[in-house]
């Protein structure tokens, strides 16, 4: 993983931290009366983050830091042209700790980042809908992290399909990278095409993502992520999927979801799980070749890492 870190002497006019997330527990798409809307609930990874700040550049026009974040940049002129503000003379600095092109959302991370870091130094509020819809006109496609409530999202038209009743259920999640030496550019990929039988699967799921949150209920959730991830083997597979399902399982664990557009898989384990039970698993998926990226609680009362 690596983290871009650069430093400045100027002043720094405002800032603000966005969390990404680990690939999904559902990803897939339904059909409606209007048609078929493409839909997605993504894990949150609050370990994963993006920092934005905007250091005053007396002179120069807005630009961005890394120069390659254009998206990021598009993004920033976009709402300050819907807000009727002028530019600022300043860079936008990134800091993240996102692993890039794995399926944690790192372009999104750091778009909602860098908008917040405008907000807030135009000392402007918006909803948060609002800013989703606006991430998705310039990615083309997003995810439900930008909202503050777990929501099922549909992420090509920025819109919620669905809000889901309850807090995160109380899990350990161990995210892996399946595939460390490769990377999945999202543009170029095919968008998958689903199956009737898929999409009557995608209605069920819901259901019973519905369930697990109403319910507060990790077996559900981690059901349903594995359930997704299967479908997901069909357009993007990973290696060693059904190994690594088997491991969790035996380790008392709730489930394994995969990111959809990447290389990512999340282990779900019973919430402050016994270390040995930890150390095996981290152990079998290194054996296979794996890396763990990152490992955090999620529920009530989790603890969370908050960045610098």
């Amino acid at each position: 993983m690596e983290t871009t870190t650069i430093t400045s002497m100027a002043p720094v006019l405002a800032g603000a931290v966005a969390r990404s997330h680990a690939g999904e527990i559902l990803q897939g798409a339904v059909r409606r009366a209007d048609g078929i809307h493409r839909l997605l609930f993504s894990l949150p990874a609050p370990t994963l983050w993006t920092k934005a700040e905007l250091i005053a550049t007396p002179g120069r026009a807005l630009t961005v830091d890394p120069p390659w974040a254009k998206k990021t940049l598009s993004a920033a002129q976009l709402l300050l042209r819907r807000l009727g503000s002028p530019e600022p003379e300043a860079v936008i600095q990134l800091t993240t700790n996102i692993p890039l092109a794995k399926g944690c959302g790192s372009s999104t991370t750091d778009i909602l980042a860098t908008l917040r870091a405008i907000l807030r130094y135009r000392r402007i509020t918006i909803a948060e809908e609002e800013l989703a819809r606006l991430i998705v006109e310039v990615e083309k496609a997003s995810d439900g992290s930008i909202l503050s409530r777990p929501a099922i999202f549909r992420h090509r038209e920025g819109l919620v399909e669905r809000y889901l009743p309850g807090p995160l259920p109380n899990v350990h999640v161990i995210v892996i990278d399946a595939q460390p030496s490769e990377i999945v550019p999202t543009e170029p990929m095919q968008r998958a095409r689903y199956s009737e039988e898929q999409l009557g699967a995608f209605d069920v799921l819901i259901g019973r993502l519905t369930r697990a949150f109403g319910l507060g209920s990790p077996s559900d959730f981690g059901a349903v992520a594995t359930a997704s991830a299967r479908i997901s083997q069909h357009f993007l597979p990973k290696p060693h999927l059904e190994e690594v399902i088997a491991l969790v399982r035996q380790e008392g664990g709730y489930g394994v979801g995969v990111a959809h557009s990447g290389t990512i898989v999340s282990a779900m384990l019973p919430p402050q799980c016994l270390a040995e039970s930890d150390a095996r698993v981290c152990g079998a998926v290194r054996e296979l070749g794996m890396e763990v990226v990152t490992e955090f609680e999620l529920g009530l009362g989790a603890q969370q890492e908050v960045a610098a």
